[in-house]
């Protein structure tokens, strides 16, 4: 936590340490014979890779990438830019489709990318339901916990269970 909230920025072996969880999350989450853990392990691992071979941790390149890992990535990517983060504050929705746009190819699968784009609105609206998002144009419930939260959110009368939150190894 003291380097993934660090104001500034990474030194080398910072960085080093931050990269370090795709391949801990994949070698936790690829334990388990459940579906859903065996999927969120290729995601953990291939999460950073990058559709022109410059991501972490193997350098795989477009389609060696499987579908879930270029799929989380444009989310990630999307997430990244128009969340506030410690060291700085979310980027307006114009400038975080540039970006998408300009990394169509080079960070992002392009048809993927491309399908982001065009369901911008989806996006979006993700994201005003589980995210805290500062853009005004974006009206936040900051009831809501967001849904990325580092502890899950206590359980209410209308929520059902989330197999999502069940630790590594649960046979529920």
């Amino acid at each position: 936590d003291s380097i993934l909230n660090k104001p500034g920025s990474l030194t080398r072996k910072e960085l080093e340490i931050m990269r370090s969880h795709t391949t801990i999350g994949y070698r936790i989450l690829t334990k388990s014979e459940r579906p859903v853990l065996k999927s969120a392990a290729i995601i953990a691992n291939e999460h950073h890779e990058r559709w022109d071979g410059r991501g972490y941790p193997r350098g795989l390149v477009g389609e060696q990438i499987h579908l879930y890992g270029r799929i989380v990535a444009v989310a990630d990517v999307f997430d990244a830019l128009y969340s506030d983060r410690v060291y700085r504050k979310a980027m307006p929705l114009n400038e975080v489709l540039d970006i998408i746009n300009v990394e169509s190819g080079h960070h992002l699968d392009p048809r993927l990318a491309d399908l982001m784009l065009s369901h911008v609105d989806t996006f979006t609206a993700i994201s005003e339901e589980y995210c805290e998002v500062t853009d005004t144009s974006i009206t936040t419930d900051h009831s809501t916990p967001p849904l990325l939260s580092p502890a899950p959110a206590p359980p209410t009368p209308a929520r059902q269970r989330d197999p999502y939150r069940e630790p590594v190894g649960s046979k529920s």
